[in-house]
Parts: C-alpha cells; structure tokens; sequence
C-alpha cells in the first residue's frame, strides 16, 4: 500500500492492531517512508513494518515490489490498493488524475493477483464520487471518471468465474474526500480550502482505516461499501447492466388500467 502518510499509514496501524504478521508500506519519498516504518515498528514491534521505494507509475517497479515481498516473506496475504489522497491542490491534469487514481490502481490489482495465492484478499480503496451519487464541481469529474472506472474494474475482477479460480477476494471500498474541502478558484489555480477544525479528516481518516481492516476479516468478494464521515460503513447493492435488462425483459406484464396518459 502507498502508507507513508495519510490513509495508507492509518490502515497499517490499523492491520498491526489486529495481529497481522507483517506490513510493507510503500511511497516515493524514501526518508518519509523510512520514518513512518520506524515509528510503526516502534509502537507495535520492531521487525514487523518495512518500507519499499516505489512509483506506481514505473510498471517495473510495481511489478518487482510484489516479487521483493514474495521473495523475503514468501507469500502476499493482503493488499491494499490505495492512492494517494485528494491533494489539497487540486490538479487539472486530466493524464495525472486518471493515472493515479485509475490506472495504476487497475495495475495493482492485475499484479497482486499474479503474485497472490487462494484465501488472499485485494481492497481497492477510492473516492464516493464514482458511486455518481451527488453533483461535483467541474474540476472534480474527471476524479468522478477515475473512481467510477475503478469501481467496475474492482468489481468486474471479482466476477464469480475469476474467484471460483483463485480463491481471492476483491473488495472494493468508497469514502467521503480526504480531507474534507471545497476548491476555490484563484487565477488560473484551483486550490481547496482545509477545515479549520481538522478533527473531520481525522475521523474520516480512522473510519476508513477500521473499515479496511473490517472488509480484511469479514468482507466477501465482489461486494461494494461505502464508509462515511459519521463512522458507518454499509454494502451497496449495485446492479449490473446486463442484470437490468434481463429484469426487465423476464418481468410480468403489468395489468391494464382505465386510466391513460395521452401524451
């Protein structure tokens, strides 16, 4: 997982609570990374956080931090496959948005399946906006683009004739934005507005967190959830295209009435 800082380093915190065994975290700042992984170590025990220097945007790179951690620890259990945040300053590079939150999340998840056994278990971690459930301001709708893609990858990966294969299951999770903020436009510039208060990123930043290591033990593959502000994470049920048509095809006619409408 990218866990240096923010949501990823919530989640690894997290996962140590609960027992597991060993957790890399990755990042492209190596003495970021080196500190967030001794200070891990040092509250739970040392030994048990390491940090791999990786771009997910070098596919080589990707690629050989799965084999690094095949080849010192055996085997990948779990990963969480987490972009970075929703930065502060919002990018209108539509190439940028797309690939980090799109692209390279789809890479994840096609290398760790390369490199995962029967019982493991993939989150993929993305923004509620994909979920197309509230209306955005135009500079965020190519992360509404990116979210959405990423949640039918997800699910399209979890697909029962995969699993029945592998044995490995995919979870996808949404949440509100991190932090919480609203852009303002200076110049050309978009840039957001942090609360004063900055107890709500925090809170969303832990929900997220228990709500991982939730879906790690008890979420079944292929399912969607949604975790919130106000610390309640539920299942979404989400239909496919193919299942609407086939319901409305297969469906009972509907009785006749006196009434019509003459349009």
């Amino acid at each position: 997982m990218e866990g240096a800082i923010g949501v990823g380093y919530a989640i690894a915190d997290e996962l140590l609570r609960r027992n597991v065994a060993t957790v890399i975290i990755t990042g492209t700042d190596e003495q970021q990374g080196q500190k967030a992984a001794s200070r891990l170590s040092r509250q739970h025990c040392p030994g048990m956080v390491r940090f791999h220097k990786m771009h997910p945007g070098n596919s080589s790179a990707y690629e050989n931090a799965f084999k690094y951690i095949k080849e010192n620890f055996s085997t990948v259990d779990i990963f969480i496959n987490n972009a970075r945040n929703v930065l502060p300053t919002f990018t209108l590079d539509v190439d940028d948005v797309i690939n980090t939150h799109l692209m390279h999340q789809i890479q994840g998840i096609i290398l760790a399946r390369n490199h995962m056994q029967s019982g493991s278990v993939i989150i993929n971690h993305t923004s509620a906006l994909g979920l197309g459930n509230t209306v955005v301001q135009p500079t965020m709708i190519m992360h509404c683009a990116a979210s959405s893609g990423l949640i039918a990858t997800s699910r399209a990966f979890s697909d029962k004739i995969y699993y029945d294969k592998n044995r490995i299951r995919i979870i996808t999770l949404c949440s509100d934005l991190l932090p919480p903020v609203h852009s303002v436009r200076i110049g050309d510039s978009i840039y957001c507005k942090l609360p004063e208060n900055e107890s709500s990123s925090n809170n969303i930043v832990e929900a997220i967190a228990k709500s991982t290591a939730y879906l790690v033990e008890r979420g079944p593959s292929g399912t969607v959830w949604l975790c919130e502000r106000d610390w309640t994470l539920n299942m979404l049920s989400i239909r496919s295209l193919a299942k609407q048509i086939y319901d409305e095809e297969n469906k009972e006619p509907e009785a006749e009435t006196s009434e019509r409408l003459i349009i």
